[in-house]
């Protein structure tokens, strides 16, 4: 997780990054950039799926039960855990989440989501910041954004 400093932003509105990294464990994975959301939906049943903790006390019903414990693994320090090695569990996520497919919306034009883009060129876009962000979010360092293409 990369955390920015905020204190500018809340006194005189400055941005702090072209855009943010959101989802759900298992679920969708998103970026926004103020102007388009997009949601991005795993493949298939979403496996492996792994969690990755240094908690061994159920942090949901489902996610680390005691039968889990035996199957965890010591791996080493990830670049969030700040040198500590975490715990590595396989996991179950959600059945049948892929069913909601992938989507793009222009939240200026669009602010309901209604209307899906994923076939724009914004899309292609968006889809590469995401693996770029994602990417940099696991070496531990700030995103590289791509430019906007203006969706027609």
């Amino acid at each position: 997780m990369l955390g920015y400093d905020l204190a500018g932003t809340i006194a005189e509105d400055v941005a702090v990054r072209e855009a943010g990294l959101f989802g759900n464990f298992g679920r969708h994975v998103n970026v926004t950039d103020g102007r388009y959301a997009y949601y991005r939906a795993p493949v298939g049943d979403n496996q492996p799926l792994y969690a990755y903790t240094n908690q061994t006390i159920r942090l949901r019903r489902d996610l680390l039960a005691g039968r889990q414990l035996p199957s965890m693994e010591l791996v080493p320090p990830l670049s969030f855990s700040k040198g500590m090695p975490v715990l590595k569990t396989a996991m179950r996520g959600p059945t049948r989440i892929h069913q909601f497919d992938t989507f793009l919306f222009d939240l200026q034009e669009d602010p309901g989501e209604v209307r899906n883009l994923w076939d724009s060129e914004a899309h292609i876009e968006l889809k590469a910041s995401l693996v770029m962000a994602l990417l940099q979010a696991e070496m531990g360092k700030e995103p590289v954004w791509m430019p906007r293409v203006a969706v027609a």
